[in-house]
């Protein structure tokens, strides 16, 4: 395979570098498709051209007019998304500071202020959303110029990041050496444009990041491409924190069970709608009917032996309900997440939290499975912030690299707070294990809990002062 340097040579025509750029060693699916199963209104149950409308026909079988059928399209595929990134990372992910020296603790409060800066929590929910349903994300970060102190230091700049992935058009494209080490990384969008003589044409944009370089074309309709801009990388790093998986979250759970609860519901659906309106079955002939409106009808028949009845729909919704049930029950056990839908969880009444605990184990063990795909990511993201810092502090170029920094994905549970502290004093000698002031603060129940602390102390001593003088009746 070429080296970087040699790939991205300046005296290469730059058709030929791109090329190079775009030969992907990794196999993810195309958004294109993954659309069709994520959204439900893409279902295969919502094509006319395969669940077809009912043809009606008139006396000599010519079709005279069609009519919509019952469908019904199952969004599980999208709940799966947002259950797996609810379950990761609902709870936000802890980062654990391995050095305890006073420099790398300020360093350390630098890096948690970039974060909640940019809302880390969020990215990482977006993050885990879009990798489980596009199968790729790119989180690109960046200086802009702003001098500010907002991360515990005088700085020219702020930390930004941006997000990339197939759904918003961004073709990813992550370049890989023999050893599985990205050496450059992608990025080609199209929009239009306006050009110089105002007349709307479509342009392509590609961007390469390497650790040395940043360097982005420009074509416009059917031109050829030319470079627009070719800057040093000053942090050394690719900037970019790619995350992959070979295919969405649902695809080992799904394997046609949605498609078959869809089939199941709207033919149902389609047998209810049919036999909604009332059919009337009259034996025998007539001797005039009663008209629309009339109250106490009665029928007459001509002979006395014909009748009148309704026409009632025998076949039970039990085979229906067993077939739904089991699709539904299978899919969320091959996706190790529980169905927690008010139906199911109404019943389940108080529990301890260990209780909770063992409920959610498979969901926790399907946690710590998907936490090897985000975890690369998450410590890459550190070293990446790390650089950066050096560059906005340049008293820490030498040492922020050196930071330990591990991230910990907790899976969400319910919390047994009552539980948990009468485990914790338990195990603290049946000692208290926070101040009084700090229960006021934890308890949350007022504006200015320093200030409310403050008059608590004054009412207790209050009520145990007294004057030895002053009558007691």
């Amino acid at each position: 395979m070429k080296k970087i340097e040699e790939i991205i040579d300046s005296s290469r025509d730059i058709k030929d570098i791109i090329n190079d750029l775009k030969k992907k060693t990794i196999k993810v699916p195309e958004w294109d498709e993954l659309e069709k199963v994520y959204e439900p209104k893409l279902h295969k149950i919502m094509d006319p051209a395969v669940f077809k409308d009912k043809e009606v026909k008139d006396d000599k079988g010519n079709v005279v007019r069609t009519e919509p059928v019952t469908r019904v399209a199952i969004g599980l595929q999208k709940l799966s998304v947002k259950r797996i990134a609810e379950f990761m990372f609902t709870i936000p992910v802890n980062t654990i500071l391995e050095d305890d020296e006073t420099l790398q603790k300020e360093q350390f409060k630098s890096i948690i202020k970039i974060q909640k800066k940019n809302r880390w929590d969020v990215l990482n929910k977006k993050r885990c959303k879009i990798t489980s349903s596009e199968c790729e994300c790119a989180v690109h970060w960046y200086l802009v110029e702003n001098k500010n102190k907002s991360y515990g230091f005088q700085s020219n700049y702020k930390l930004k990041y941006a997000i990339y992935s197939p759904k918003n058009g961004d073709k990813l494209y992550p370049l890989f050496d023999e050893t599985r080490d990205m050496i450059a990384f992608s990025r080609e969008i199209n929009m239009n444009s306006t050009n110089d003589e105002g007349l709307k044409v479509n342009v392509t944009v590609f961007e390469t990041w390497t650790a040395d370089r940043h360097i982005r074309w420009r074509k416009e309709g059917a031109n050829d491409w030319e470079l627009v801009l070719n800057e040093e990388n000053k942090i050394g790093k690719i900037p970019i924190i790619y995350t992959y998986r070979p295919e969405p979250i649902w695809d080992d759970a799904d394997n046609g069970k949605v498609h078959e609860i869809e089939l199941l519901l709207s033919r149902n659906g389609e047998i209810i709608a049919y036999h909604a309106s009332p059919v009337l079955i009259i034996k025998g002939k007539l001797k005039g009917a009663p008209t629309k409106g009339e109250g106490n009808k009665v029928f007459f028949t001509e002979d006395g032996t014909g009748g009148a009845e309704y026409a009632s729909w025998q076949q039970s919704p039990e085979s229906v309900r067993f077939q739904f049930e089991t699709l539904l029950r299978l899919f969320f056990t091959e996706l190790q997440l529980p169905d927690l839908s008010f139906e199911n969880i109404k019943g389940i009444g108080a529990q301890s939290g260990e209780s909770r605990k063992w409920m959610l184990v498979d969901a926790h063990l399907k946690v710590g499975d998907e936490s090897e795909i985000y975890l690369d990511s998450l410590e890459r993201e550190y070293n990446i912030i790390k650089a950066f810092l050096g560059l906005m502090n340049p008293k820490w170029k030498g040492t922020v690299g050196d930071l330990e920094l591990t991230p910990e994905i907790r899976p969400f549970t319910v919390e047994d707070e009552k539980g948990r502290v009468e485990v914790l004093v338990a195990a603290n000698g049946n000692k208290p294990i926070i101040s009084q002031q700090q229960a006021v603060k934890q308890a949350g129940l007022v504006d200015d809990p320093d200030e409310d602390w403050v008059q608590i102390q004054a009412e207790y001593t209050k009520e145990n002062t007294f004057n030895v003088f002053e009558p007691t009746e």
